[in-house]
């Protein structure tokens, strides 16, 4: 059970450091232990972990290899102009973008069912990729499609959250983008519902690799 615990924490602020939460605030995004490059490599040796962990038998290089895979297709495709659920004018240059102006008229394009659905092929893709790898590598796992199914649920419950209730979401805050202006040592680990998303996913993948 701590091992679980301590799973979803590790994997809850690791997730959040690749989408921008720097030790020592923004002041401090250049120094060797914020750099993109690190932040990555130790999410990927954590995701090592958690697949020799999690799947009996799996040798460290397949571990390894899924690992870097699963970092990348699941982490680092951007999806940002996806995240205003049609609240805001159109704009689209994401991965996804031809796949869903294929299936969407035009006109739907920037709306909020447009920008839902790419949020959440955005996370399914990636993990029906991973379910039939490990299908095929012996190991049958549907839990993982948990993963995909649910980054889109959690990031419109965090922007309704944020929308609906600020001041409550203002108690959870670790601060503003008006204070990290002025002092840019302030830690930044959760302004935005973004954030709060970026945290709830990390944890929920922690959770999944270690029950």
């Amino acid at each position: 059970m701590l091992f679980v615990i301590l799973a979803v924490i590790v994997c809850a602020i690791s997730y959040r450091r690749i989408g921008g939460f720097y030790y020592g605030g923004k002041a401090a995004e250049k120094k060797w232990y914020n750099l993109r490059g690190f932040t990555v490599t130790i999410s990927i040796l954590i995701y090592t972990l958690l697949f020799i962990c999690r799947y009996e038998d799996m040798s460290i290089w397949i571990a390894l290899g899924l690992s870097i895979l699963w970092v990348i297709t699941y982490r680092l495709i951007g999806y940002d102009s996806w995240m205003d659920f049609g609240m805001n004018e159109f704009y689209d240059d994401e991965k996804l973008a031809g796949l869903l102006q294929k299936i969407f008229k035009p006109k739907y394009w920037g709306s909020f069912l447009y920008d839902f659905s790419g949020l959440f092929f955005r996370w399914m893709l990636p993990s029906v990729l991973f379910f039939f790898i490990l299908w095929a590598l012996g190991w049958y796992d549907p839990l993982i499609l948990i993963l995909g199914i649910s980054p889109a649920f959690i990031y419109l419950f965090c922007k309704a959250f944020d929308t609906k209730n600020p001041e409550i979401f203002d108690l959870i805050r670790t601060s503003t983008k008006a204070e990290e202006a002025k002092d840019p040592t302030v830690c930044r680990f959760l302004q935005k519902d973004k954030d709060l998303a970026e945290i709830m996913i990390g944890a929920l993948n922690g959770l999944i690799f270690t029950i």
